[in-house]
């Protein structure tokens, strides 16, 4: 039998009665992932477990490395089989990783499995899972469906057509609306490889020459308008290391020749180039009244032998610790001082940050609107147990907490869902230890209705409130 029963995390009588009553059965709105738009528009059904579970999850690869796991059964030419079968036989090892509890609450909920991972168990929990998913209901959106989800965001490059999500706007018989989310990045990072490649694939996408920096933000607004079209209502952006440094149009250009040609760029330059387009989507998104998503602080790819071996996103990124606060302060002021300051989530992979973004947060509340600019949840390597009671705490401190707009899974996998049972499973705790220390209100409605709105009122009413219904 499996560790995971009605009271997991639930460590009082309060917690049960606010997780039972308020969060349990709350739907879902994952306003930041990445899954595929294409496979929920041809109801993708996989192969096997392998495929479903451990394709692209570059979490469970850094586990499986770490627990000294031969690369044959991570990414390479190892069989479906021989990879689930090496997962299983880490697992045991992984005590206190949220992985390993997210396992086990996706072989219970997707699978109705009762059982732990590991290595005795492996043969026979892949035959049943297996079976389980070569049954008709067991596809992409059959799994979004079995997992209360109404709205999905997924991350797209602005040169997207975006066929697939209006192939599912187009499909009345699925109740989940499944949105784009305009994703700059590869426009913004000049050192990245491909970057003339990928100006041209914009160029032709928007229709416009890119010769210039001008025609630059001409071909990106431009998508943002067609995004609108279908259905996007807010940005995404990874700001790594977050520099403030504007240029003039005339330097710009330079830079951008620079780019094109091959030459070196310098970090002063980068930092130029990226301050001066985030402005420039910044102002736009604040006339479309899109949200803004900041990612900040994650060094990627840094193995550097391991990058030319796997590429990127493969597992080998950690959090940064590059001061950047009073940059990014000046940023949103300059947006603020303008009138085109949108609503926007800060997000940092350091885990010393929560407290002090709050804080920034706290300086643009916006008018008449709650937390304008606001914290989000616990991201990537912090969206553990503890990460996610320090991003709560670092709220309540130093905000309000009834306005948080909860979790999303930032995640490439169907099986993600019950990542949201996770976290709501930790803040009930978190707000019924303060219930039973006497350090906040014993009405239970009252405190109920703050996690009830935590778990999807807040995003799907107020901050996302002008998405299309």
């Amino acid at each position: 039998m499996s560790f995971i029963n009605e009271d997991f995390l639930l460590y009082s009588k309060t917690a049960k009665v606010l997780f039972n009553n308020f969060a349990k059965d709350a739907p879902i709105f994952d306003w930041h992932c990445h899954l595929p738009p294409e496979q929920i528009a041809n109801d993708h059904h996989f192969s096997n477990i392998t495929e479903l579970w451990l394709g692209g999850d570059h979490y469970k690869w850094r586990l499986m490395r770490l627990a000294g796991v031969d690369e044959k059964y991570i990414t390479h030419e190892g069989s479906p089989k021989d990879k689930f079968l090496a997962y299983c036989q880490v697992m045991p090892q992984c005590c206190g990783n949220p992985v390993y509890h997210w396992s086990h609450l996706e072989l219970k909920r997707f699978f109705n499995i009762d059982e732990e991972l590991n290595a005795k168990n492996g043969e026979l929990l892949w035959e049943k899972c297996n079976a389980r998913i070569q049954e008709a209901d067991f596809s992409a959106r059959q799994l979004m469906l079995r997992s209360n989800v109404r709205y999905v965001c997924t991350s797209d490059d602005p040169a997207d057509s975006l066929e697939h999500h209006q192939k599912l706007a187009s499909d009345s018989a699925f109740p989940i609306k499944v949105f784009p989310a305009f994703r700059p990045d590869k426009y913004l990072n000049l050192t990245l490889a491909g970057f003339k490649e990928q100006l041209e694939r914009l160029g032709t996408a928007a229709g416009v020459c890119i010769d210039s920096y001008e025609n630059l933000v001409k071909a990106l607004k431009l998508r943002i308008e067609y995004f609108h079209q279908n259905g996007a209502r807010h940005s995404d952006h990874g700001w790594d290391v977050v520099r403030f440094v504007t240029a003039s149009p005339a330097e710009l250009n330079i830079i951008l020749e620079k780019a094109i040609t091959g030459q070196a760029i310098s970090l002063e330059e980068c930092a130029q180039w990226r301050s001066s387009l985030m402005l420039e989507l910044a102002r736009e998104y604040c006339k479309h009244h899109w949200v803004m998503q900041i990612h900040i602080g994650a060094l990627r790819s840094i193995n550097t032998r391991m990058l030319a071996l796997h590429g990127r996103d493969c597992g080998y990124d950690c959090s940064g610790d590059t001061p950047y606060l009073n940059q990014l302060a000046m940023f949103l002021d300059t947006l603020e001082s303008e009138g085109n300051l949108t609503d926007t989530v800060l997000f940092s992979l350091s885990p010393n940050d929560d407290l002090a973004l709050n804080n920034l947060a706290g300086c643009f509340p916006g008018d008449a609107h709650r937390a304008k600019v606001q914290l989000g949840p616990a991201w990537w390597l912090n969206d553990h147990i503890d990460g996610m009671r320090r991003q709560l705490t670092s709220f309540a401190n130093s905000g309000v907490l009834a306005t948080f707009i909860g979790m999303v899974t930032d995640s490439r996998s169907f099986l993600s869902y019950p990542r949201f049972e996770y976290f709501r499973r930790i803040l009930c705790n978190f707000v019924g230890e303060m219930i039973d220390r006497s350090e906040f209100t014993s009405d239970l409605d009252a405190a109920g209705e703050i996690i009830r709105n935590i778990c999807y009122n807040n995003a799907y009413a107020k901050y996302f409130g002008n998405m299309p219904r």
